[in-house]
């Protein structure tokens, strides 16, 4: 008997505009109804989904941010954090390249370390609440997720990866 059915979101439930299709209510309803639990599983984090899922966000679990945001009865039951000496590596290591481009998420903001322009294509979908940051947030604001997006050096980025370069070579001293 199947107790759980858990969907990712972009590329498999929701519409081409990036929606949840009207339909997928009354099914998650029907579901809870024949004692099925529902889980939208997804990298998004757990305010944007549910803002999608607000008709039936009481009937429903959630894994959002990648797993970084777990959330079952309404209430959040994991949560994981990176360090903030990683945000600062990862940050470095990012700096390194011209053509990457790093967001960085708490609960509720988006924290973009470049110009807006750069993450143009993105920032309807899945950078909600955008802040421009000059810096890595304090160790105060809690990561839940890092994205690193891709430019063609010209245009607007996209999440992907890069090969990276070799590091210059240095003179030894």
């Amino acid at each position: 008997m199947i107790k759980l059915i858990a969907s990712d979101m972009d590329g498999t439930l929701l519409d081409a505009e990036g929606n949840v299709p009207p339909e997928t209510f009354e099914l998650i309803s029907g579901l809870r109804r024949c004692g099925v639990h529902f889980v939208a599983s997804s990298g998004r984090r757990f305010d944007t989904l549910s803002e999608q899922f607000a008709p039936v966000i009481e009937l429903m679990d959630f894994v959002a941010s990648n797993g970084a945001q777990v959330v079952v009865g309404g209430k959040l039951v994991d949560r994981e954090v990176f360090s903030h000496a990683a945000v600062c590596r990862l940050y470095r290591a990012v700096t390194m390249f011209d053509v990457l481009h790093l967001a960085l998420f708490n609960r509720t903001n988006s924290f973009l370390l470049d110009d807006e322009a750069v993450f143009e294509r993105e920032i309807d979908k899945n950078l909600p609440n955008p802040v421009r940051a000059y810096e890595v947030p304090s160790p105060e604001t809690s990561i839940i997720k890092a994205s690193v997006y891709v430019s063609d050096g010209g245009g607007p980025a996209t999440p992907g990866a890069v090969n990276p370069r070799a590091a210059p070579e240095t003179k030894a001293e």
